[in-house]
């Protein structure tokens, strides 16, 4: 058994989320806990870091703890979003050792007002008005070999206890953080899968053109191919209640 979440550290996110409302305090005790991780000797990502964090960018410290403490015979791993993500086929075949995937929407990030948000909220107008014609990468599916997948856990997790405190407690903004490192070539060549290939569809800004859906509700390419990994597929109202 690998034990991700100790008691410890499940007491510790408790305490802190009950007295999130008192901003200052929090704050200084999530600078507090960065300084205390980031001293020479100890491990700046640990557990206990993600206390401070939403579940959404916690998951990131505890899948990288379980990944380093698994048998060295795991090859490929799939990171996802546990609500909105179907599996239509093996998603790792066809992956090849060294790969790094994730999925791209349908829009740019200055024409998503949520988006947008996000970057400016994290980065600032500035990296928001240099990313604004780029797509948008979805941080909801990321799936390479064990090693690539290591390397982007290890880089977003450095990037997130930099930006402590500025987003402690505060929940969606591995989004912006997934697209900027990418962009940055923070976690080395990433390769995309657009809408209409067979590897992840992103469904969020689709128009569902570049899909065929059976009468059973799966999800196809153009080509007649099942998509092996199917991401925001409740956005979809035909989709969803197939899904039920």
């Amino acid at each position: 058994m690998v034990e991700v979440v100790i008691p410890r550290d499940h007491r510790a996110r408790q305490i802190l989320w009950r007295i999130r409302g008192k901003t200052m305090f929090v704050r200084t005790m999530a600078a507090a806990m960065k300084s205390f991780h980031l001293l020479p000797g100890a491990d700046a990502y640990a557990t206990r870091l993600a206390a401070v964090f939403h579940v959404s960018l916690a998951r990131y410290f505890y899948a990288r703890q379980y990944l380093r403490s698994c048998a060295e015979g795991v090859k490929f791993v799939m990171l996802c979003d546990g609500r909105d993500v179907l599996l239509q086929a093996d998603p790792f075949k066809e992956l090849r050792a060294g790969e790094l995937w994730t999925g791209a929407e349908d829009r740019a990030i200055g024409d998503c007002g949520i988006n947008s948000r996000w970057i400016r909220e994290v980065y600032g107008e500035t990296v928001l008005c240099d990313m604004a014609r780029e797509t948008i990468f979805c941080s909801g599916v990321n799936i390479g070999s064990r090693e690539r997948i290591a390397t982007y856990l290890d880089a977003m997790c450095a990037e997130m206890a930099e930006l402590l405190p500025k987003i402690a407690f505060s929940g969606a903004y591995d989004q912006p953080i997934h697209n900027r490192l990418v962009r940055q070539g923070a976690v080395g060549e990433v390769s995309f899968s657009a809408n209409g290939d067979s590897l992840i569809a992103t469904l969020e800004h689709s128009d569902m053109s570049a899909f065929c859906v059976t009468e059973d509700g799966l999800l196809l390419t153009r080509d007649g191919e099942r998509v092996r990994i199917v991401h925001q597929y409740d956005r979809k109202p035909g989709l969803a209640q197939s899904h039920e």
